[in-house]
């Protein structure tokens, strides 16, 4: 039997949120390959690629016995992940391999390991640490059209869930600028799991609210038809989101913080969070250089440096047990 029917991806099940996307994404990079929400179902006699880190203390209780392979893809926002629980999850790098897919998080599990453990167990870790970049699927491309006259704020993608007042104040100030010179555009805000209720309350006066796209192609066809984002969020795990609108031709203006400066470490639309707004002025001014400047330059480099098809065969490796060949 091949390796993808071997393989279960274990994801959380809110639709739309990156983890689930890189489930379905990598379900189409391994035919046959089984999504599941939660451990269960004789997953011991299959290998695991596990998207859920605060399972794997869980799975590794009853992996060892098996003699499987299990790798876990750090993922979530550390931001919202509790230190007691990343602790544990370093810990199974002891004996499974642990995948960061972003230079930020790789930094923060490093930075963890020197300061929480010491000799032996330290080098086992870091021997079993990966940074993989995660990457974009094929289908997020530009499309022609008129996109200038529009600014679109996805919350899930430039909010981090938390600084919704921040984006709002923003894209309120550069909509007034905006419209000294002809008609306020209206962003449009695109609601996830949580925030509903905020912004239904407090800025319906800045956003043409939204639900979110109710799959990925909607999403795509979405993006490929927005002008700009703009991201104000401090803390990111990864960035994929992002990559995928700026994919699609949709340029983006982002608030300095340190995971996009190791995302896109030359990406020249950014600035301190109290200039953002005139930055977003001035790209939207000038949006025909600027989003040459996205799909000519920004676009090849994405591709080169964070392809999904390179994620997938790089993770293949790691799932495969020591002395098997895979014919694949």
């Amino acid at each position: 039997m091949g390796l993808a029917q071997d393989v279960v991806i274990i994801s959380t099940d809110t639709v739309g949120s990156s983890i689930h996307n890189m489930a379905v994404d990598l379900q189409r990079k391994w035919p046959g390959s089984d999504v599941v929400y939660a451990p269960g179902k004789d997953l011991h006699q299959k290998f695991v690629f596990n998207l859920r880190p605060g399972l794997t203390p869980e799975l590794v209780k009853n992996w060892r016995t098996h003699k499987k392979s299990l790798v876990t893809l750090f993922a979530p926002n550390p931001e919202e992940f509790h230190k007691l629980d990343l602790v544990q999850i370093l810990m199974t790098a002891t004996h499974y391999p642990l995948v960061a897919h972003s230079p930020y998080l790789m930094r923060l599990l490093k930075k963890t390991v020197r300061k929480t453990f010491s000799g032996t167990v330290a080098a086992k870790i870091n021997e079993n640490l990966h940074l993989i970049p995660y990457g974009v699927e094929e289908q997020f491309i530009p499309q022609k059209g008129d996109r200038g006259s529009w600014i679109v704020p996805y919350n899930r993608m430039s909010e981090g869930q938390k600084k919704v007042s921040v984006h709002a104040r923003v894209s309120l100030t550069a909509s007034q600028v905006i419209g000294m010179s002809g008609e306020v555009p209206k962003s449009t805000f695109f609601v996830g799991p949580g925030l509903a209720d905020v912004t239904d309350e407090f800025y319906r006066d800045v956003y043409d609210v939204q639900p979110q796209p109710g799959s990925r192609e909607d999403y795509i066809r979405n993006a490929q038809g927005s002008g700009m984002f703009i991201s104000t969020s401090a803390y990111e795990s990864f960035g994929l989101m992002y990559l995928e609108l700026l994919c699609c031709g949709v340029v983006g203006v982002f608030a300095n913080a340190q995971w996009n400066k190791l995302l896109l470490p030359d990406y020249k639309f950014k600035a301190p969070p109290g200039d953002l707004s005139d930055l977003v002025v001035r790209v939207y001014e000038d949006f025909d250089a600027s989003y040459a400047y996205v799909v000519e330059e920004v676009v090849p480099w994405i591709r080169d440096r964070y392809s999904i098809a390179t994620f997938s065969d790089r993770v293949r490796s790691l799932l495969l047990p020591e002395g098997v060949i895979d014919h694949d």
